[in-house]
């Protein structure tokens, strides 16, 4: 199932192959279809991913400011453009 987009190939997914069990993220490289690593897992519960993610922001890992420009808008203007 399909959860969240990445804005290219590819695509994140929940597994939802086992009924009794919690379902994995998986990143599909539609790509690299059939290929051993076209659907990796990278979390092995969407709540675990998103329990990642808030410890990640408690200890200031990542923050926003509505105020400061983003990433790539800050790397133009130190590179002067």
């Amino acid at each position: 199932m399909p959860i969240f987009a990445t804005g290219g190939s590819s695509k994140i997914a929940l597994d939802c192959t086992a009924p009794d069990a919690p379902s994995p993220l998986r990143q599909i490289d539609w790509d690299c279809f059939g290929a051993d690593h076209y659907a990796q897992a990278f979390a092995p519960s969407l709540g675990e991913y998103i329990g990642r993610a808030v410890r990640s922001l408690s200890v200031g890992r990542y923050d926003y400011n509505a105020d400061r420009p983003m990433a790539a808008d800050r790397l133009g203007q130190q590179n002067g453009s």
